[in-house]
């Protein structure tokens, strides 16, 4: 059984490598993590403090569409309720 950090990491790696590279949402990251380089975050390679600064922006949900919406909402709930902090 995988570790509950590695199914975070890769749910979170999915999650960003799915995205529109021309939405708004994604320059948002961008903009909230300036020091990680672009090649980076267009691979959807993050660590654990940056995972969970996303988490607590409300900002975020914001600017998601529908269907991003229900699938970062469902990350989330994952997060929270099976693998625990």
């Amino acid at each position: 059984m995988l570790p509950p950090l590695h199914i975070k990491l890769g749910l979170f790696k999915n999650f960003v490598k799915a995205m529109n590279k021309s939405s708004d949402d994604f320059n948002y990251i961008k903009q909230l993590f300036p020091k990680i380089s672009a090649d980076k975050i267009n691979k959807g390679i993050f660590v654990g403090p940056d995972i969970r600064k996303l988490l607590s922006d409300p900002n975020f949900v914001r600017k998601l569409n529908p269907l991003e919406k229900a699938y970062w909402l469902s990350i989330v709930e994952v997060f929270t309720n099976y693998l625990g902090n």
